[in-house]
């Protein structure tokens, strides 16, 4: 790069590559520093130790700070601005490629008019032949919007123009300049009511309103013109610009709280992008929009939404073929998450890539380049051989140049030799800012913290380095994957227990259970039931109960019951102050129906019984039901069946009887018997899994039990999978608080007459598993696992080999930000269909949430 600068000026308002002459650059290799000390008493460095230095020049030497200065390029012409003592400074400078720098002629800074004395929204853009400089000034009676032309040398091609005057402050102006040659005037005015933003063609156009009370906007140039997205309310809209105009407004539907709403032209259509909103949910949707008006492709999730997701930019390619978004997975973990997404115009993912950006502040910023991108970012300065320090690092700007399936074309840290003074850190800018990429030349201004203050231009280049490349391009995953996450229930108490059926017609019925005020004593669990369309659309939430009892569980069981009945409901609460079984007919749109007690249990002695852990299956038209509870001193386990109409047949069979503690039933229905599994801490060891036969027809245990793994650690939330043909046990296996380590879990296949296999182990990579859902064919088990990773909820979809020995050790597929207190419990109606509950972050709500998984 041969950047040449300005000659200084006599008054010493600043030097531009030392007093007196000019400074040019060769490139590439190291050069020297400017030839000034930094104000600390420390000479400039020689050259930088280790990597060759980003190619660049000094534009300028600020010796004063009340200089506001700016610069702009397009192509090889690049411009400074300086405002001083209110005049308006300019002076060229050339920006392209060479092994020899030419110095070019100079009359030293030009004055070209007066300027505001305090700062205004001002901007300096590069246009077709030159540059336009717009500005605001304000007077007791408004504010006015000027403009002027200028030529790439920075000569005024007339007099300063007034584009508008108004009673309303000006809050922003820019110009917008497309590669069809057009150049557009823009600010924006704001008031009680909202933002409005006008437009005015350049040079000759009328002033149109393209938005009025506005919360949100964004215009930027496009390949035939300008284009717009703004909203209105919670309502999204778009308009292009041409030679003809406005085109008429584009709806583009509810765009949610955020209005963070961003637009990029491409070359036959627009695309318009922003966060959706939904209490902490969030996910980023886009929308495709011809130059006509027409909408291609609907407003719709532009990622899969399997995290708290928020827009950050969405930038077209220079040839119009590709866009990129950009956006942050909001985890609350550093660094923070961000991922690049190169898209088709279809908005099809063409490569994905997570960039590392260590700041609390903004995040990277993203430049077309060429049929590519380049992206700054904040990243640690480490060489490709060096190891993660265990301190904490320096982070500095670093620059990736990428191409359109964002393989890396170039990448350094922006270490620059005029700022490799005594005592600086590495030549690394204080400040970089201005990045701009225009034929296959990407340049970025950078300062010095020196005194005075140096302003650099730096070369982006293309070369092979020993730097790390802060950027992993996500490889195309095989086997299952999240493909999406969507809210089904808001909840206004944390859940304790989540149950899901699958019913006759496609659709699912999900029933859940609060926790409840546990500071009193009348039960306030609230028992709720919803439907969920096939397509995932949930129905409204009906509350069966507001007296339910939270350790009782819920069970939801899809059956043909009575005329109208599309499931029975399995809860705890209680009646005359002693809890009970509760049976509730659900109808076809998630009502109450019919509800009758199945057990009649007595308050004792000493305390009233607690129900436990209710479960169940269909029976015909009825159920047969399992449950703990301790109306007999010990919390044993129990089974009872019901009709069609609710009405218990038979008395309860009590199915243990030992002096530790039975509990979490769980019925698997197998033909003309039953298979009952459970947990069970016998004589006070730690509890493990049982599974015992049952005669369907009587209830009856038949046969000894069989304890499934009999291990030091804590077995719990026993699950079956498959039927008589293919059956499979699994459970959480955490670890005894003197031995330590990772829940994991642990699974089982059984035979028909319920003979378990050897155990195998599922883990979930770097989380303590928590929760885990199987479903099970002939050769394979389709599997869900969740668990928790430092800070986050870790999700991770796997298929495992029904017959082996060997433990799986599941990779994570998602994060998302972990709740206040509660594990995560799982259901799953089918194979690609799972919901699951959790605490919103650090509050006393709950969250379902549904996850679909393509495998």
């Amino acid at each position: 790069m041969k950047p040449t600068s300005l000659v200084s000026v006599l008054a010493l308002v600043f030097a531009l590559g030392g007093c007196g002459g000019t400074t040019t650059a060769k490139t590439p290799g190291p050069r020297t520093g400017p030839g000034h000390t930094d104000g600390r008493d420390g000479p400039p460095t020689s050259a930088l130790p280790g990597p060759a230095a980003v190619p660049s020049v000094v534009i300028a030497e600020i010796h004063r700070d009340d200089i506001d200065w700016a610069f702009a390029r397009h192509g090889d012409d690049g411009l400074l601005l300086i405002r001083k003592d209110g005049r308006f400074l300019t002076g060229p400078v050339r920006v392209d490629r060479g092994d020899e720098a030419v110095p070019e002629n100079s009359e030293g800074l030009r004055d070209i008019g007066p300027a505001p004395k305090t700062a205004t929204p001002t901007v300096l853009r590069g246009v077709k032949d030159g540059f336009i400089l717009m500005w605001t000034e304000t007077s007791g009676s408004g504010s006015s919007v000027r403009m002027v032309s200028l030529t790439v040398d920075g000569k005024p091609k007339g007099e300063i123009g007034l584009v508008a005057t108004t009673k309303d402050p000006v809050i922003w102006v820019d110009v917008l300049h497309s590669a069809s040659g057009g150049s557009w005037l823009l600010w924006e005015t704001e008031n009680t009511d909202g933002a409005t933003v006008r437009l005015k063609g350049f040079p000759e156009g009328d002033e149109v309103v393209a938005a009025t009370n506005v919360r949100g906007w964004h215009a930027v140039p496009s390949p035939r013109g300008a284009v717009m997205a703004f909203v209105q309310g919670d309502a999204g809209r778009a308009v292009s610009v041409g030679a003809e105009g406005l085109s008429p407004v584009v709806e583009l539907g509810a765009v949610g709280a955020r209005g963070d709403v961003v637009v990029a032209g491409l070359e036959d259509r627009f695309v318009v992008a922003w966060t959706a909103v939904d209490g902490d949910d969030s996910h980023v949707e886009a929308a495709a929009v011809g130059y006509d008006g027409k909408i291609l492709r609907p407003a719709a999730p532009a990622v899969a939404p399997i995290a708290p997701t928020q827009l950050h930019e969405l930038v077209a390619s220079s040839d119009g073929k590709s866009f990129m978004l950009a956006y942050e997975r909001r985890l609350g973990t550093a660094p923070r998450q961000f991922v690049l997404e190169t898209m088709s115009p279809n908005l099809e993912r063409i490569a994905r890539a997570n960039v590392e950006y260590h700041s609390a502040q903004g995040g990277p910023h993203v430049v077309a380049d060429g049929t590519g991108y380049t992206v700054l970012t904040s990243a640690p300065m480490r060489e490709k051989d060096e190891q993660a320090a265990a301190a904490p690092e320096t982070m500095v700007p670093v620059f990736v140049r990428l191409d359109r399936v964002l393989a890396p074309r170039g990448s350094e840290p922006i270490r620059l030799e005029p700022l490799a003074f005594e005592g600086a850190r590495d030549g690394v800018p204080a400040l970089v800012s201005g990045m701009h990429c225009e034929g296959d030349l990407c340049t970025v201004l950078a300062e010095g913290d020196q005194r005075p203050t140096l302003v650099v231009l730096a070369e982006l280049p293309e070369r092979t380095t020993t730097w790390a490349v802060p950027l992993a391009v996500e490889k195309a995953r095989g086997g299952p994957q999240l493909k999406a996450m969507s809210k089904t229930a808001d909840v206004p108490a944390r859940v304790a227990a989540l149950s899901s059926t699958k019913l006759a017609d496609g659709r699912t019925a999900l029933a859940w259970i609060t926790h409840g005020d546990t500071g009193g004593t009348t039960p306030t669990s609230r028992v709720a039931v919803q439907i969920v369309a096939a397509d995932g659309t949930p129905g409204e939430v009906e509350t069966i109960s507001e007296r339910g009892i939270a350790v009782g569980g819920v069970k939801i069981v899809a059956t043909g019951g009575s005329k109208g009945t599309v499931a029975h409901l399995v809860w705890s609460g209680p009646s005359s102050d002693v809890a009970q079984v509760y049976l509730t007919a659900i109808d076809e749109k998630g009502r109450k129906g019919q509800q009758k007690t199945l057990t009649r249990l007595r308050k004792g002695k000493d305390a009233a019984p607690l129900v436990l852990d209710v479960d169940a299956v269909a029976e015909g038209n009825g159920v047969i039901v399992a449950w703990s509870d301790t109306s007999h001193g010990n919390q044993e386990v129990f089974v009872a069946r019901a009709n069609a109409q609710l009405t218990r047949r038979g008395k309860p069979v009590r199915i243990t009887e030992t002096k530790g503690l039975s509990g979490e039933p769980r019925l698997q229905a197998m033909g003309d018997q039953l298979l009952l599994a459970w947990t069970d801490t016998l004589d006070g060891d730690q509890p493990d899994v049982f599974v015992q036969a049952l005669t369907t027809k009587s209830l009856a245990p038949s046969g000894d039990r069989t304890r499934i793994d009999d291990a030091p650690t804590i077995a719990r939330s026993p699950r079956w999978s498959g039927d008589a043909a293919n059956l499979a046990l699994s459970w959480i296996d955490e670890p005894a608080a003197e031995t330590g380590g990772a829940a994991r879990a642990r699974w089982v296949t059984l035979d028909a007459s319920g003979k378990p296999a050897t155990p195998r182990d599922i883990s979930l990579a770097g989380a303590a598993l928590s929760s885990l859902v199987l479903r099970c064919g002939s050769d394979t088990c389709k599997g869900l696992a969740i668990g928790k990773q430092d800070t986050t909820l870790a999700l991770g979809p796997f298929v495992v080999s029904r017959i082996g020995t060997n433990a799986t050790v599941v990779t994570p597929h998602a994060h998302l930000p972990r709740g206040s207190a509660q594990d995560v419990a799982l259901e799953a109606p089918d194979d690609e269909h799972f919901y699951f509950f959790r605490d919103r972050a650090g509050g006393a709500e709950g969250l379902i949430r549904r996850l679909v998984v393509s495998w």
